[in-house]
C-alpha cells in the first residue's frame, strides 16, 4: 500500500498541476503569473514527494519480506541515516557508495545479488535448490534440526539480505519459525512440565533454585531431535530430571518441542550455509572458505546416505551487525525470533563520522552553514561531526579498529553509549595481542577459552595472520604508537583509487606515504641492495609489510609495520625476503640479514641460532621449502607469494619453477591450500589454463593436473645450470629431492580463525 501511494501521490498533484495550468484566467491578470506559479509548485511538491518516493519505498517485489529484514532506526540516538547526508554533500555521498564498504550488507534485490541464482546445491548429504520468482530469491532446503530427507522435513525460505560484495557473497534466509504464530498448545504445555526450571520464556530460574538448576534455553540452539532425546531419555550426563515427556501423545510431543525450538532459536535471519566466490564465479559451502583442518572439513566427494541434521547457522544479531550495519539494535522476544533495527545496512556515513542529527540541524538552512563556518574559523565551537583524519593518531586509527580488530569486552566497560567515533576504543575493549601477560587474568582467561583465537589467529612473533584485525597490527607498530600514522595516512573512504584496497594515490606500491617522515633514498647499504620501486625494485611495502595476513582466501598485507631481521628466521611467520626470492636458501637468506650492513660477521652471541632442519632441505630455497614442509598456514601464504611477479622476476628463474612446486600442493589435503595453488599457477604466463581446476573437485583430476603441470614445468629448466637450491639438477627437476623434503611436511592441524 505505501509503494501504492507513492506512485498514485505524484501523479494525483500532477493532475492538479496541469489542471491549474490549463483552467481559464479571468481577463486583466496576466496569464503568465498564475501558471507559472501553479506550474512550479506543481512541479517542486512532484519533485519532493517523488524523491521522498525514491528514498523510502522499498525495492519492487520485496514487500513481503519487509517484516523482516531489519527495520529501520534512523532518528534514534542521534543517527540520521546515509540518506541525510547525501542532499548536502552529494559528492562524498557518491564516492562513499561506490565503495565495498557500502554494499557490505544489502537488501536482496535483483541488481544487487552477484550469484547466479539457478539449479541445485549439495553439501554433507544436504541438497539445496535456488529458485526465482517475480524477482525474489528463494532456498528449498533442509529444515534446520533435521536431515531434510522426507519432504516434511524440508522448507522454502525467502533470501532477503546479503553481506560482502568483493571477495565473496552471503545470503540470509528468513527463519522458518519468524512467520506462523506460536503454538497455545505448545506454551501449555512449556509451563506445566518445564518452566519451573527453565522460566516461562526459557531464561532460566535462578533466584529460586541453587546454582546448578534453572539453566536458561534461550538461544541454546539445540535441534527438537536433541531436545526430544534429552527428554526420553530420563537423565543426561548434565543430570536433567526425569519428565513425563515419554507419556505425552505425538501431537503433545511435537506441539512441546516446536515452542522450545521458537525458545530457543532467537534469530529472525539465518545466514545461508553457502557462499559466492566472485573471483571464480561459482558457489562453496561456507567452510570450504576457511583454512581448516581436513578433518574439520566433510569430503566434498563422499557420498553420505545419512547425514547429520542441518545446522542452525549463524544469527544476524549474534555477531553481525555491529559491525555491517550502523547503530544496531536487537530486541528480544519472550517467544520466537526478536527484532533487529538499524541506521543503515552496510558500512555508512555515521560509521565513521559519528551521529549526524546536530550536525544537520545546525546545518540545514544556507545562513546557518555560513555562521558554522564563521564559528570555526575564529575557533568558536567545535563542529558536531567527526572527520577521522583530523582526531588524534590513536583516535582517528580507533574509528577503523572497532570493526578491523581483534578485541575483548572490558568488564568495566560503559552499558551505554557504544563506541562511537572520536572516542577512545580502549575504553570499551581491550586489544588482544598474543602476549596475555599483559592482560587482566580475567581477559586471558576469555582468551584463553577460544585456544584458535591465539594460536590461530597470531604468527608465534606476535604478528597478526588472521583477515580483518589490521588495527591488532598498527597498534604496536612504532609508525602509530611513537609517530603520526593512522589508518587514513595510507587509505581514504572517499579518495582512493580503487575500491579494492580504498588506497590513497600516493600510497599504491611506492614509497610516498613512507617518504614523508622517513629519508629518501633511505640511507645504508641495507637500502641500495635493491633498485628503487620506481624502477622495478621492491617498495617499502614489500619489505616491511608482507603478505602473511591470511583470509578471503588469499594473502594480504601484514599491518604490523616491522623490519626483517635474522631473529624471524627462528619462527613461524615466512620472512619478506623469503618471500620474494625464491632462490635465497634460508642459510643465505640468515647471512643476509644478519649483516645488512656489510660490517663482517657478527659476534656468536649476537647471532641467533637457526631452527634445524631435516637433512633433506638442507640447501634447499627457503621459499620452496616452506611450500613443500611448512605448515598449511605457511603453503598457503607461500603459494600466493609464488604467483607473483615480483617473486618470479627477483631470482631470474622461468615460471617453471614456482609451477614445479606449485604442482605439489593442487593435492595438498587443505582446501584453501589448494585453491591458493590453482590461482597462483593461474597467475604464471604459460599455466593459466589451471585456473579452471575445481580444488574441491576429485582428486583424479587434481592427480591428473598436478601430472600435466610436472612435465609443462620440465621443458622450462632443461637450458638451466645445475642449482640443487630450486631441484634443478642435469636439466630436470630433482623430483626424488621434491619428494624427500615433502615427506617432512608439518601435518599439525591448524586453522585461521578469520
Amino acid at each position: 500500500m505505501a509503494d501504492l501511494l507513492a506512485l498514485l501521490l505524484p501523479l494525483a498533484l500532477i493532475a492538479a498541476t496541469v489542471g491549474l495550468v490549463l483552467r481559464p484566467v479571468p481577463r486583466r491578470v496576466d496569464p503568465a503569473a498564475p501558471r507559472a506559479m501553479a506550474l512550479a509548485v506543481g512541479l517542486a511538491g512532484f519533485a519532493a514527494l517523488a524523491l521522498d518516493a525514491l528514498r523510502t519505498a522499498e525495492p519492487p517485489g520485496h514487500g513481503a519480506a519487509e517484516g523482516h529484514t531489519p527495520g529501520d532506526r534512523a532518528g534514534v540516538d542521534g543517527y540520521a541515516s546515509s540518506r541525510a547526508c547525501r542532499s548536502c554533500h552529494p559528492g562524498s555521498h557518491a564516492s562513499w557508495a561506490s565503495t565495498f564498504h557500502a554494499t557490505m550488507t544489502q537488501r536482496v534485490t535483483p541488481p544487487t545479488v552477484l550469484a547466479r541464482w539457478e539449479g541445485t546445491l549439495r553439501h554433507a548429504g544436504h541438497r539445496y535448490v535456488l529458485r526465482r520468482r517475480d524477482g525474489r530469491f528463494f532456498i528449498d532446503m533442509p529444515r534446520p534440526g533435521t536431515r531434510g530427507q522426507l519432504p516434511a522435513n524440508r522448507i522454502e525460505r525467502e533470501v532477503v539480505m546479503s553481506t560482502g560484495s568483493h571477495h565473496q557473497q552471503l545470503y540470509w534466509f528468513v527463519a522458518p519459525w519468524a512467520d506462523p504464530p506460536a503454538s497455545t498448545r505448545g506454551a501449555e504445555l512449556f509451563v506445566a512440565q518445564c518452566a519451573r526450571c527453565h522460566g516461562a520464556t526459557g531464561r532460566g530460574v535462578r533466584a529460586s533454585f541453587p546454582a546448578d538448576h534453572g539453566p536458561p534455553i534461550r538461544g541454546a540452539e539445540a535441534t527438537p531431535s536433541e531436545v526430544a532425546a534429552t527428554l526420553a531419555a530420563g537423565a543426561d550426563e548434565e543430570g536433567h530430571p526425569p519428565t513425563p515427556f515419554g507419556t505425552l501423545n505425538s501431537a503433545d510431543r511435537k506441539a512441546l518441542l516446536a515452542h522450545v525450538e521458537r525458545l530457543e532459536t532467537t534469530n529472525r535471519l539465518m545466514q545461508f550455509p553457502f557462499a559466492w566466490l566472485t573471483r571464480d564465479q561459482r558457489w562453496v559451502h561456507e567452510s570450504y572458505t576457511f583454512l581448516d583442518p581436513p578433518r574439520d572439513q566433510v569430503d566434498p566427494q563422499a557420498g553420505i546416505a545419512n547425514p547429520e541434521p542441518e545446522e542452525y547457522e549463524q544469527g544476524w544479531s549474534d555477531a553481525c551487525d555491529g559491525c555491517h550495519s550502523v547503530n544496531p539494535e536487537y530486541v528480544a522476544a519472550d517467544v520466537g525470533p526478536g527484532r533487529a533495527r538499524v541506521v543503515d545496512l552496510g558500512i555508512a556515513c555515521e560509521s565513521c563520522h559519528g551521529p549526524g542529527e546536530r550536525h544537520i540541524a545546525r546545518h540545514r538552512a544556507p545562513w546557518r552553514r555560513a555562521r558554522a563556518r564563521a564559528e570555526r574559523r575564529r575557533g568558536a565551537h567545535a563542529d558536531d561531526i567527526i572527520v577521522p583524519s583530523s582526531l588524534s593518531t590513536s583516535r582517528s586509527a580507533a574509528v577503523c579498529g572497532a570493526c578491523h580488530g581483534d578485541l575483548e569486552d572490558r568488564a568495566d566497560a560503559p552499558a551505554a553509549p557504544r563506541f562511537r567515533p572520536g572516542d577512545r576504543l580502549e575504553r570499551w575493549s581491550w586489544v588482544v595481542q598474543r602476549d596475555l601477560s599483559q592482560f587482566p587474568d580475567d581477559v586471558q582467561t576469555a582468551l584463553l577459552d577460544d585456544p584458535e583465537r591465539i594460536e590461530g589467529g597470531y604468527w608465534d612473533d606476535g604478528t597478526v595472520r588472521m583477515v580483518g584485525r589490521d588495527y591488532n597490527g598498527l597498534a604496536v607498530t612504532p609508525c602509530h604508537t611513537r609517530g603520526a600514522m593512522d589508518c587514513t595516512t595510507c587509505h581514504s573512504m572517499h579518495a582512493s583509487v580503487s575500491a579494492a584496497d580504498q588506497l590513497r594515490p600516493g600510497a599504491v606500491q611506492g614509497d610516498a606515504v613512507c617518504t614523508q617522515c622517513h629519508a629518501a633514498p633511505p640511507p645504508g647499504p641495507a637500502h641500495r641492495q635493491h633498485p628503487p620501486a620506481e624502477a622495478g625494485g621492491p617498495s617499502c611495502y614489500d619489505c616491511h609489510m608482507p603478505r602473511t595476513t591470511w583470509g578471503l582466501l588469499t594473502a594480504i598485507r601484514a599491518h604490523r609495520i616491522d623490519a626483517p631481521r635474522a631473529a624471524s628466521l627462528a619462527g613461524n611467520r615466512p620472512s619478506a625476503c623469503t618471500l620474494c626470492h625464491l632462490e635465497l636458501t634460508r642459510e643465505e637468506t640468515f647471512a643476509a640479514l644478519d649483516d645488512p650492513f656489510g660490517r663482517g660477521s657478527p659476534s656468536a652471541a649476537a647471532t641467533p641460532t637457526p631452527t634445524p632442519v631435516p637433512d633433506a632441505a638442507r640447501g634447499r630455497s627457503a621459499l620452496l621449502d616452506l611450500a613443500l614442509r611448512g605448515d598449511a598456514v605457511q603453503r598457503a601464504v607461500v603459494a600466493v607469494s609464488l604467483g607473483r611477479d615480483e617473486t618470479r622476476r627477483s631470482s631470474g628463474l622461468p615460471p617453471g619453477v614456482a609451477a614445479r612446486v606449485l604442482a605439489e600442493l593442487l593435492v595438498d589435503p587443505y582446501t584453501a591450500v589448494r585453491y591458493a595453488a590453482i590461482h597462483a599457477l593461474a597467475d604464471l604466463p604459460g599455466y593459466a589454463d589451471v585456473g579452471a581446476l575445481d580444488y574441491l573437485g576429485p582428486e583424479t583430476a587434481r592427480q591428473r593436473v598436478r601430472r600435466e603441470v610436472i612435465a609443462r614445468a620440465a621443458t622450462e629448466v632443461r637450458a638451466l645450470p645445475d642449482d640443487p637450491r630450486v631441484f634443478v639438477v642435469g636439466g630436470a627437476f630433482d623430483d626424488a629431492g621434491i619428494a624427500a623434503v615433502r615427506a617432512h611436511r608439518d601435518d599439525r592441524d591448524v586453522s585461521v580463525n578469520e
